[in-house]
C-alpha cells in the first residue's frame, strides 16, 4: 500500500501539471469537481486479479484502504472481486 500510495502521489502530480486547465477556477464549481475527479484516478491493473490475486488481498487491502479512503466500493461478480474504487478528498491544487 506505501509503494502504491507514493506512486499515486507522483502520477496525480504529472496528470494535474500536464491536463489541468490554468483557468480552472473559472469554472464552475461542478465542473471543477468533476475534473478534480479525473486528475485523482489512478489505475492499478493486475493481470487475471479478479480469479486470482484480489480474492488473495482482498480483506488486508481494502481494511487499508478504508483507513485512508473516504469511500471503498468493492464490484463482484459471483464469488470473485472484480475491482475495487476509491474516493479519496485531497485538496484540488
Amino acid at each position: 500500500m506505501n509503494e502504491l500510495q507514493s506512486r499515486a502521489s507522483h502520477v496525480r502530480a504529472a496528470v494535474k501539471t500536464q491536463y489541468l486547465p490554468e483557468d480552472v477556477d473559472m469554472l464552475p464549481k461542478k465542473q471543477q469537481q468533476k475534473i478534480q475527479d479525473w486528475c485523482t484516478q489512478v489505475p492499478v491493473l493486475g493481470f487475471n486479479s479478479g480469479k486470482y490475486d484480489l480474492n488473495l488481498i482482498k480483506q488486508y487491502f481494502v481494511e487499508k484502504l478504508a483507513d485512508t479512503c473516504t469511500k471503498v466500493k468493492v464490484a463482484t461478480q459471483g464469488s470473485k472481486t472484480m475491482f475495487i474504487t476509491t474516493v479519496q478528498q485531497r485538496a484540488f491544487m
